[in-house]
């Protein structure tokens, strides 16, 4: 997200005037953190199998996840929250819930794989 948010901060600098230019400018960034993001999600999604076996790891990557969702909200609000044109804000939307929807799933995961733990403590 660091360079993320230094991208942003590069087009705050141009001090665009023209709304119109300004909303595809937004629009342009919304889709390049969703391209970004979406590498990530896939990214941890993929390699989670492999930590499964140790439950420290697996919440951390869950964990990690989370925070993206969190940082998304954080780039939405810094982007202009309730006032961003309807088409960006759309593109982050979605993007929010995609990354809900991989938490879930990896959070299903990770239970499934406890299961026998759980029952066998229970």
């Amino acid at each position: 997200f660091t360079q993320l948010t230094q991208c942003f901060e590069v087009l705050q600098k141009l001090e665009c005037t023209n709304p119109g230019i300004w909303n595809r400018y937004m629009k342009r960034f919304a889709k390049t953190v969703v391209k970004v993001l979406t590498a990530y999600a896939d990214l941890l999604k993929n390699d989670f199998p492999n930590h499964l076996r140790d439950e420290r790891t697996s919440c951390v990557l869950m964990n990690n996840i989370q925070q993206t969702r969190i940082q998304l909200e954080k780039t939405y609000q810094s982007m202009g929250g309730g006032e961003l044109e309807a088409d960006a804000a759309a593109i982050l939307n979605q993007q929010q819930s995609t990354l809900n929807v991989v938490l879930d799933a990896l959070a299903h995961r990770f239970a499934e794989s406890i299961s026998g733990k759980v029952d066998n403590s229970v």
